[in-house]
């Protein structure tokens, strides 16, 4: 027999409900990547064929229009759900990408969602959110890492260095580095952010629009500050003028986030 559980945000208790007899295999799904005892298969997003399916539902498109799927379906980082929703809205992929460009992701999904009566109480907002539901109000920790995460969202989300977030974490108050080590374990383990082979964070492009919406200008500010500290802290040798090119995309995607967010204040 298989016991199925969809979803898991809060492992605490979950040995007290599995089968203690008889032989029953046990399947979790789960962004948390911190469970005990539990074997881990990482899914990434669909393959690009897969997410062009569910996108158009299996039919057929004209050339423009395929072209326009593929790109939709790269801009939402083929997340399941998100092609998922894309593919409910009325809209061909040419008219979705459009609006994707000039209103964000976000919503345009939520518009897709409140058009099917099914998918009223279903958002990628409030899935994300529900996974942060773990992190104590009572742990100083915790809280840093719910900071982190709000921070993380104005960088870009591929490869951000870890020293990124530990000069956000000590221009919001943070000054002890194993509580801000602990903190991007934190994220790490709730699936909020992944690590590489080499070191390197990322954070599902998705998933930073949703921690663009939570306490912006003070996660703004942190992130622009990190920026702009470790740009001038950079000596100006060629080794280091690399290290600082790879920085690139992070200034880049900062400020075009900023500027989407509050035009004036950028």
């Amino acid at each position: 027999s298989l016991l199925v559980v969809d979803h898991l945000i809060d492992g605490d208790g979950l040995q007290e409900q599995l089968p203690r007899a008889g032989d029953c295999a046990v399947l979790l799904t789960t962004r948390r990547a911190d469970l005990p005892r539990a074997q881990s298969v990482p899914l990434g997003g669909l393959g690009r064929e897969e997410s062009l399916r569910l996108l158009t539902r299996g039919e057929p498109l004209p050339p423009n229009e395929q072209a326009a799927a593929e790109t939709l379906c790269e801009a939402l980082g083929d997340l399941p759900l998100a092609i998922d929703l894309a593919g409910r809205s009325h809209h061909p992929p040419t008219a979705l990408l459009a609006r994707l460009t000039t209103r964000g992701a976000l919503e345009v999904l939520d518009r897709a969602r409140a058009a099917d009566p099914e998918l009223r109480e279903l958002s990628l907002q409030t899935l994300f959110e529900s996974g942060l539901a773990p992190l104590s109000a009572e742990d100083p920790v915790d809280q840093l890492a719910l900071n982190l995460y709000r921070v993380a969202g104005w960088f870009g989300p591929e490869r951000l260095p870890p020293a990124l977030l530990i000069g956000a974490a000590v221009y919001i108050g943070a000054d002890d580095p194993l509580d801000i080590e602990d903190a991007v374990e934190r994220l790490i383990g709730l699936g909020f952010l992944r690590r590489d082979r080499d070191g390197a964070l990322s954070m599902h492009r998705l998933v930073a629009a949703c921690a663009r919406r939570e306490d912006g200008d003070r996660a703004r500010k942190a992130a622009l500050e990190s920026l702009r500290a470790l740009c001038e802290a950079t000596p100006t040798d060629e080794l280091a003028l690399l290290a600082l090119s790879r920085l690139e995309e992070h200034l880049v995607m900062a400020s075009a986030n900023a500027q989407a967010n509050d035009p004036e204040r950028t």
